[in-house]
Order: C-alpha cells, then sequence, then structure tokens
C-alpha cells in the first residue's frame, strides 16, 4: 500500500469516527479494489507460489490486504497440496487437510473480508493507528505469538520493509535473544533493497546482535543486504532452487556416477542455466524479461517432468509440477533420493547438452504439445523427437495412451529409458531395430560402460544416427 499510505488514511478515519463510517468499506471501498478477481497476479507472485510448491517458501508472511500469492499458487498447483491461507487469528490453530505452505496474512485479507466482514473485517490493519494498537490488542495475540515463535525457529528474508511495519518490530524485539555476531557467517535477517538499509533495517539487526551489531555494524549490514528487489530477487531465488535441487540429486547418484562425470553435468547444466538467462538480456522492460521467465520456466519444467513421471501433461500450461516439495535441507538427508534414480535422467540432459556443444547434434525447441515430446534433436540432416521417461517399456504404451505417439508407426521418434538397462529380449540400439515402432536407448546401459561424459557423447551420437 506504500510507505505512507497508512498515514494518509487517519484524517479519513478520524473525521467518520463520529459517524460509524467504516471509511475502509463504504467511502474508499478499499476491499473491492484489492479483492477485484480481474487483477491477476504477477511475476513475483508466481515466483512466490513456485517456491512454495517447491517446498522452500514454506512460511511466508504478508501484510498485503490482496490475494495474488493465493490466487498465483492456486494457477499454478496441478493436483497439489493447497496453500493455508490465514486471516484471521482463529485460524491459526484450526484442524484442516495438508497443505504446501502457509500464508500468514498478519494485516487481514481484503477477499475473505468481502466476503464475511463480520470474521475478518476486524483484521484488517490500515492506519497507522491500527498497526500501533495490532502490538497490544487481544485480538491479534495470536498473530503476534505465532510470527514471534517463527522468528526464533528460522531465518527470515524481509522484502519491503518498511518505517510503517513497526509492528514487525515490536515483535522483532519481543522475539528475539541477542546474540554475538560470527565473523564471516550468514545473517539471521536479510533485507532486499535497492542500495543500502534503512533505519527500520537496522534496528532490526541492532536488536538481534546487541553489542556486537556496535563493534562490526559494517560487516553485518552487508552480510544482511540483498541489492535486488521484486521479480529479480524471487526470480533468482526460484532459479536458483532449481538449480541446487539438480546439483543435490546428481550428487546423491555417487554410487552409479563418478565423481568427474558428476562435476561435469553440473557443468553442462551450469553453461545451459548461464545461456537461458543470457536469452532474456535483450529484453529492456525488467517486468518483462521476468514474466518471460516465469511463463517459460514453469511450463517447461512442468512439461518434462509429467512426460517423465507419468506419461503425461498437466491440465494447462499455467500448472507447474515441482521437482520434489522437499527443501534441500530434507532432500540432503533423504536415503531415498538415491534409489529414486534422479540423478540417471539428469546425467542424461547433461551428455545431450555437451553433445550440442561439441557440435555432435542440436537442441531445438519445442511447444506444449505432447506430440512434440520434451525435446527436438537435429543430426545427421533429420529431426527426432525425443521423449524421456521414468521407468520401463511400459511407459511407451502409456505414451501412445496419451496420444503422444504411435507405437506401431513412430518415425524419427526416440524413447530414452535414462534409469533402465535393456530387458534381456530387447534391443540397446535403434539402428537394430527393424519395426517402424520407436527407437529405443536404455541409458543405463551406457552409463555402465564407466566412460567419461565426452565418450558417452561419441556412444549416443552413434545410436542417435541409426534412427530411421
Amino acid at each position: 500500500a506504500g510507505d505512507h499510505f497508512a498515514a494518509i488514511l487517519v484524517p479519513f478515519f478520524a473525521a467518520t469516527d463520529t459517524n460509524n463510517l467504516r471509511v475502509f468499506w463504504d467511502l474508499l471501498k478499499l476491499d473491492q479494489l484489492y479483492a477485484d478477481p480481474t487483477i491477476l497476479p504477477d511475476a513475483e507472485h508466481e515466483f512466490l507460489a513456485l517456491l512454495a510448491l517447491e517446498g522452500v517458501a514454506t512460511e511466508i508472511v504478508s501484510t498485503n490486504w490482496d490475494a495474488l500469492v493465493e490466487d498465483a499458487h492456486e494457477i499454478c498447483r496441478d493436483g497439489s497440496l493447497p496453500l493455508k491461507v490465514i486471516a484471521c487469528s482463529d485460524e491459526i490453530n484450526a484442524q484442516g487437510g495438508a497443505y504446501t505452505s502457509r500464508l500468514l496474512k498478519i494485516h487481514g485479507c481484503s477477499r475473505r473480508a468481502s466476503q464475511d466482514r463480520g470474521r475478518y473485517g476486524p483484521f484488517i490493519v490500515a492506519t497507522s493507528a491500527d498497526i500501533a494498537s495490532w502490538t497490544t490488542r487481544e485480538f491479534a495475540r495470536a498473530f503476534r505469538e505465532e510470527l514471534q515463535a517463527l522468528l526464533r525457529r528460522r531465518p527470515a528474508l524481509f522484502i519491503g520493509l518498511s518505517i510503517q511495519d513497526f509492528n514487525l518490530q515490536s515483535v522483532w524485539a519481543s522475539a528475539a535473544e541477542s546474540r554475538p555476531f560470527v565473523p564471516g557467517g550468514r545473517s539471521r535477517a536479510l533485507f532486499a533493497a535497492s542500495t543500502n538499509l534503512a533505519p527500520p533495517q537496522r534496528t532490526l539487526l541492532n536488536t538481534i546482535y546487541g553489542d556486537s551489531f556496535n563493534q562490526r555494524g559494517a560487516e553485518i549490514e552487508a552480510r544482511s543486504l540483498i541489492p535486488l528487489y521484486g521479480k529479480p530477487l524471487l526470480g533468482g531465488l526460484y532459479l536458483s532452487t532449481l538449480r541446487e535441487k539438480c546439483v543435490l540429486l546428481l550428487q546423491k547418484g555417487s554410487l552409479d556416477l563418478s565423481d568427474h562425470n558428476i562435476q561435469a553435468a553440473v557443468a553442462e547444466l551450469d553453461e545451459f542455466g548461464n545461456a537461458f538467462c543470457a536469452s532474456f538480456d535483450s529484453e529492456p522492460d525488467t517486468d518483462v524479461r521476468w514474466r518471460s521467465v516465469a511463463q517459460l520456466v514453469r511450463s517447461r519444467v512442468a512439461k518434462f517432468l509429467g512426460i517423465f513421471r507419468r506419461q503425461c501433461l498437466p491440465a494447462n500450461a499455467a500448472q507447474y509440477e515441482a521437482i520434489t516439495v522437499h527443501n534441500l535441507a530434507q532432500m540432503s538427508s533423504d536415503p531415498g533420493l538415491a534409489v529414486a534414480n534422479s540423478h540417471f535422467v539428469l546425467f542424461a540432459l547433461a551428455v545431450l547438452l555437451r553433445g550440442e556443444r561439441l557440435g555432435m547434434w542440436k537442441l531445438g525447441k519445442v511447444g506444449w504439445a505432447g506430440t512434440e515430446g520434451q525435446l527436438r534433436l537435429q543430426i545427421g540432416g533429420r529431426e527426432v523427437r525425443v521423449f524421456v521417461v521414468a521407468g520401463s517399456g511400459r511407459a511407451g504404451v502409456r505414451l501412445q495412451q496419451a496420444g503422444f505417439l504411435d507405437l506401431t508407426n513412430a518415425p524419427n521418434v526416440i524413447v530414452v529409458y535414462p534409469d533402465q538397462k535393456a530387458p534381456p529380449t530387447g534391443k540397446r540400439s535403434p539402428s537394430q531395430q527393424k519395426s517402424t515402432g520407436p527407437g529405443e536407448i536404455w541409458f543405463r546401459d551406457f552409463v555402465d560402460l564407466g566412460v567419461d561424459m565426452d565418450a558417452l557423447a561419441d556412444v549416443l551420437k552413434l545410436e542417435l544416427l541409426g534412427v530411421r
């Protein structure tokens, strides 16, 4: 609402208190404005929703009245667990079904207030007086205690903290115990700001670190400042999440992949990521650039994982499928990740990327349609559609059932099984197959050769050249 919005509302409210008129509702109609369903989420809301679906942003605290984060989450989720929205105190400990993340709307929710004014209206915080009373009034006690508990348990990233949010400063002061700062260590509070920290942010750091802030204030501020905001910040966090999850999945495959090949695969994925990000640099409008990133990455990840895991697409291109709903700490301690064999599909993709860089083939763009596969590959003057699927040859049957290919007539189609060896009665090489069905590559056979990535790319080239 802006740094001065609460102060601007004060004279309106003060002038009408005697008439018992709620300016928020009856004059300014802010509940309708901020609950308008025709206003769609922007890229920053979508990135926040994607971070929640990836299990990274599990606790989100907002002072915004609008429902754009909730809308973005609902648009993106594809049968996954919902977002738990808390807009009044009795919802904090309410029993309910499972959820991915929680959204605590500590200044209220316009949409819910417009639907049930009696229940949610008292929790709308609009004026400076409302903000001040929030820190002491009984109606907000459950919110205060929940927020204090969160701040004690976890580090916090503040986006848009301003002087008008002094109720948050008060909660932090009540929750935090002064602790020494470890030189070179991470800060427990990170602030997204364009250049320098503002006085409210320094006040919070002083509360957290006490004497250490007086002694090492410059280093603490430097460790606490993230010089990004809005779309670039949340988009960068989302892309970083994808990258770190892929690296961890590759490392979990150390029993099947050599350290050298894991490092080479990470390097290829990084090279691809850098080139992908650079492809958007020509767009001068930052907002347009990050909207394009959100749309493209979300749809590409969802399509690839949908076909890989279940041989089907999400209901529409806006829906998303997470790599995993667990965050990095949970992934690190999960013994089941290694046997899930996700490292094989990432390694297969890295080999395809390496082969392109070595000039063995070219990878082309594909659209949303499942019939196009996840990849398009040009080699030997021909174009091949590539489907990368988990499990055995039964996945090919499911591809046919989905209408993505015809098992009896699929020239220039390759189905890659990253984590499987060829069955005893099957053929590994497409060049040896005489039917008109798709070629099949059982990538685990190649990995078991024990050669490096360049040699694997050579082997794969020979296989691909045999496609009819």
